[in-house]
């Protein structure tokens, strides 16, 4: 299954990108062929294992109906009890009934590119990505990996497009 989304900005207007240099990810000894792609609106970059695009089996998924606005609940300190979950007057704090905690709804950052779900883990920087063209080889870098935890999905984006999502979050439209 190709890949539905942009990871960063949750734009499906998605173009793959050089299909004649041979990229490969050596993780734990073990040597992966990755596939590039780019969102075509913003020009984030992000690349795929080849494995498990041509392996999901997920059912499609209907990005139109999809929220374009991706939230996650979170845990956030009460502010009326300064988390201590009493009020001034040592009563429980009916604001937050004694927990010292609200929830609260939080953008999440990234979506699995190929499953679109919001759970996604930072993977450890033990990986090796290298791009070989003409017979040569080189090392390629500033690119972070990440993984789907419901169906772990690994994919890789650029650092330069992580930074620049948090200073310019893009707007759904």
């Amino acid at each position: 299954m190709e890949p539905v989304l942009c990871p960063l900005c949750t734009r499906t207007s998605l173009e793959r990108l050089l299909e004649k240099v041979s990229l490969t990810v050596k993780i734990d000894h073990e040597v992966h062929t990755l596939m590039v792609y780019r969102c075509t609106e913003y020009n984030h970059i992000f690349l795929l294992q080849r494995e498990q695009v041509k392996a999901s089996s997920q059912a499609p998924v209907n990005v139109e109906a999809m929220p374009k606005q991706m939230t996650q609940s979170v845990n956030v300190r009460c502010p009326i009890c300064r988390a201590t979950g009493f009020d001034e007057n040592g009563n429980l704090c009916i604001t937050c009934v004694g927990t010292g905690e609200l929830r609260a709804l939080a953008k999440t950052s990234m979506l699995c590119p190929l499953c679109t779900r919001a759970s996604i883990e930072r993977l450890p920087d033990n990986f090796t990505i290298s791009a070989k063209m003409d017979g040569h080889s080189n090392p390629v870098g500033g690119v972070l990996a990440y993984r789907c935890t419901e169906y772990e999905h690994p994919f890789f984006v650029r650092i330069a497009d992580i930074e620049v999502l948090k200073t310019t979050t893009p707007q759904p439209a």
